[in-house]
């Protein structure tokens, strides 16, 4: 089953199947403190240790290094139909 969608409150199986099926696809990522949505291309995820848990961010395409932003930050991630940034 495709995974579109993942909430903080979701489980850290789910989190890693997120993106692990969206990785190079256009997601949006909700941040917990404030009204800000990163939306980019979903390069990578890293969640060992759980404490350096996160996700990398291509944030336009002509990035070279992608944003992180820390699991503790996320309040949801989702997955974008469109491949525009």
């Amino acid at each position: 089953m495709k995974v579109t969608n993942w909430y903080r409150n979701g489980d850290l199986d789910t989190f890693r199947e997120f993106c692990t099926q969206n990785r190079k696809k256009l997601i949006s990522v909700h941040m917990r403190n404030g009204p800000e949505i990163v939306k980019g291309i979903l390069q990578n995820h890293h969640f060992e240790p759980i404490g350096a848990a996160g996700v990398f961010i291509l944030l336009t395409t002509l990035a070279v290094h992608p944003a992180f932003y820390a699991l503790p930050d996320i309040e949801s991630l989702h997955y974008l139909a469109s491949d525009h940034i």
